[in-house]
Order: C-alpha cells, then structure tokens, then sequence
C-alpha cells in the first residue's frame, strides 16, 4: 500500500504540459524516508523540488505527486543523447520520478529493491 504525503503545491507543476510518460528516473534520496517527505512538505519558491514516489529501506512506500502532474527531480538537460528527449521538453514533463531511501554509495535493501521492482513493473504496465 502506497502511504499518501503530498508534497507542496509549489514544489510541483499541475499536469504535465500536455506531454505523456515515457521513462521512469530512479534516484537515491540522500537521506531518509520520512525526511524526504518532510522536505517536500516544505514550499521551496526558490528552488521547487519533488518526486513521484518514494522508497524506504524496509519496503515502505510513499507518493508525493501524481503520476498525471510533473514533480521536480530531474533538472533540464542542455545536451541530450536520449533520443527520445529534445532540447526544449522539460525531462520532468516525460518521467516520473522514483527516490530511494539512502545514500548514493549505499547498497539498498532487499525489501527496498523488491518494492521498487514492483512498482517499476506497475508503472511500465500503465505507461
């Protein structure tokens, strides 16, 4: 079960610019579960930052933002070598971001990996 903590308003965009999904951003949280909800809580004018999910290192599960609207958490890319992505559409318009509770150099967890499997398969099946 996916525990709803919405991130703030400001930290995200409504919608996604008329554009649909087409990867998946899988990221390490630098921190932890629960501070990684309780910062994207925090309104962050200056500096917006979001995810779609979130997951911890005993399987918990959390949605920020909705699959349908675009969280901050890729950055604009200026040079990109995908081929799908083009140098004026916005990554976060086309991908959903997925953070993992932990730090880059750490190795996750079993039920961490189980968990974001499973949600990598649902969201590959839906989009």
């Amino acid at each position: 079960m996916v525990k709803q903590i919405p991130a703030s308003s400001i930290n995200y965009q409504k919608g996604r610019n008329g554009y649909g999904i087409q990867a998946i951003v899988i990221h390490s949280m630098a921190g932890t579960l629960v501070g990684t909800g309780s910062f994207f809580q925090q309104p962050r004018p200056e500096k917006p930052t979001s995810a779609h999910y979130g997951i911890g290192k005993n399987g918990e599960e959390h949605q920020y933002v909705q699959d349908t609207d675009t969280a901050y958490h890729a950055g604009i890319v200026s040079n990109p070598t995908w081929k799908l992505l083009h140098k004026k559409v916005n990554p976060n318009w086309i991908t959903l971001g997925l953070e993992n509770e932990g730090y880059p150099n750490e190795k996750w967890t079993e039920p961490q990996m189980q968990k974001l499997t499973a949600r990598v398969k649902v969201l590959c099946t839906l989009y």
